[in-house]
């Protein structure tokens, strides 16, 4: 597994932390415009570059092309990232990169690096985890808000950005946040929400997962307490609705099967994104109500006997919510089992889901089932700088 795509690896930590500005807020996972991308290459420029960029091309595609993107990549690559927007449409003012040279390879998972955050004057800070894994993120952020005369400041928590979920006045946190806080084990659970509400400036901060450890009888990148690593691969915030309600989609292992005509997991598989879909939907505390929908989420083992899994996403996707339009962009994945490769069946149920909740959905093609098989997707390679 080359290093740019591996979801594990050493830890970094940065002993640094800068100053808050003004009234801070994360940026919105779903609400307004999609303004600007940032994109991670890896130093590699043979077949795992030629594959993200082909992910590129899709993004790229889909989107409309006034999105400007800053891209971090070698100096080698430039030419060919410069020609693959060309090739769909881009001007070269839609283009900002970023050289590398000289540092250690990043990995393609942008998501990752930070967490964006706004103050009311459109300033941005970069809150970047208290701890880093894959040792070539590091100094992403650093790029970025140097490049872009962005603020930096440390989380107190190993907040990935794959792991929060903002919405109007609220985020959704993967349960595994709040065990990465240095006073886990001394703080109650509600101080360190607290902790939370604040470094992300909303007044309501929900942890999603278990108390108990979750255990699949396959290896297919599961947190410590959420049945995925990060939330977003199984979780998709769509906006208010015309109740008042937050509409969240929550990814169902037992629909894709059914889609499929194959055998259902059994409840250890399927039962902790059930659990999450059965909390969302009966939350009454602080904050938010929720209206619940799922989406087909297919777990996938490998044919090799080595007991690993993926799970091929489509809550790893990119909402876009104004008040004139509600568009989703969702991986287009394939079908590995057919001769042809053809698109998969779940690619028309998700897209009628989304449809059936008053989405336009555009799918993104690209080889999002070989990234999935990493850890990630289309979400994941992507991180949303502005709105």
């Amino acid at each position: 597994m080359n290093a740019g795509y591996a979801r594990t690896s050493g830890s970094r930590h940065l002993d640094w932390r800068g100053p808050r500005g003004p009234r801070e807020c994360i940026v919105s996972a779903v609400h307004g415009r999609i303004r600007r991308i940032l994109l991670t290459c890896p130093h590699d420029s043979g077949g795992e570059f030629r594959a993200l960029l082909r992910a590129y091309r899709g993004l790229f595609r889909a989107l409309d092309t006034d999105v400007a993107y800053v891209v971090l990549a070698p100096g080698r690559l430039h030419a060919a990232l410069r020609a693959a927007a060309a090739r769909e449409g881009l001007g070269p003012e839609s283009l900002t990169l970023v050289t590398t040279d000289g540092q250690p390879t990043p990995s393609i998972w942008a998501r990752d690096v930070a967490c964006v955050l706004s103050d009311a004057s459109g300033v941005s800070t970069l809150l970047v985890p208290r701890s880093i894994e894959r040792a070539g993120d590091h100094l992403v952020a650093e790029c970025v808000a140097a490049a872009l005369g962005m603020r930096l400041r440390r989380s107190e928590f190993a907040l990935e950005g794959g792991n929060v979920l903002a919405g109007a006045g609220f985020a959704l946190v993967g349960r595994d946040v709040l065990s990465s806080h240095s006073a886990h084990g001394r703080a109650t659970r509600a101080a360190l929400v607290e902790r939370l509400q604040a470094e992300l400036g909303v007044p309501h901060v929900l942890a999603i997962g278990s108390d108990g450890p979750i255990e699949f009888p396959v290896a297919a990148f599961q947190g410590k307490r959420q049945p995925i690593f990060h939330i977003d691969a199984y979780l998709t915030l769509g906006g208010t609705t015309a109740q008042g309600r937050e509409l969240v989609f929550v990814g169902d292992v037992r629909l894709a099967k059914r889609v499929l005509g194959e055998p259902a997991p059994g409840p250890q598989v399927s039962g902790p994104f059930d659990a999450v879909a059965g909390w969302l939907a009966a939350y009454a505390g602080p904050g938010p109500r929720f209206e619940v929908r799922r989406l087909p989420l297919d777990l996938s083992i490998a044919h090799d006997g080595s007991g690993h899994g993926a799970f091929l996403t489509y809550n790893n996707s990119l909402v876009e919510v104004t008040p004139s339009s509600q568009r989703v962009y969702f991986p287009s994945y394939v079908d590995e089992q057919a001769e042809d490769a053809g698109p998969s069946r779940l690619n028309a149920v998700a897209a009628e889901a989304f449809a059936a909740a008053g989405f336009e959905p555009v799918a993104v093609r690209g080889p999002f089932t070989r990234l999935c098989w990493h850890g990630g997707s289309l979400r994941c390679i992507t991180n949303v700088l502005e709105r």
